[in-house]
């Protein structure tokens, strides 16, 4: 005869309001922050260092200009080779640390 075995359980053990703490370091650091960028995107510049609020997607035609997209294809190419070259230098680095 085998026993038969507890039913697994997937309901939280503690109560909901123990998350608030995360949630609130998650809106503060990261929400936050990404409202104040979508702000700025949105905003028309009126001179030098001054902004007037509201909706306007005008800064958002400048991303089909062919500077951004050229910008953006070397950004991509160096982090690229950035991250090979880490890899490179790292995994023998570890390897020999591990060995010695």
């Amino acid at each position: 005869m085998s026993a038969r075995r507890a039913e697994r359980s997937f309901k939280p053990r503690y109560p909901a309001w123990l998350t608030l703490p995360s949630f609130a370091y998650y809106a503060i650091f990261l929400l936050g922050p990404m409202a104040i960028l979508v702000a700025f995107s949105l905003a028309t510049q009126r001179g030098f260092g001054s902004l007037s609020y509201g909706f306007d997607l005008s800064q958002y035609r400048l991303i089909a200009n062919p500077v951004y997209f050229t910008i953006f294809e070397r950004t991509l190419v160096m982090a690229s080779v950035g991250s090979l070259v880490t890899i490179a230098v790292g995994y023998p680095v570890a390897y020999w640390m591990l060995a010695t």
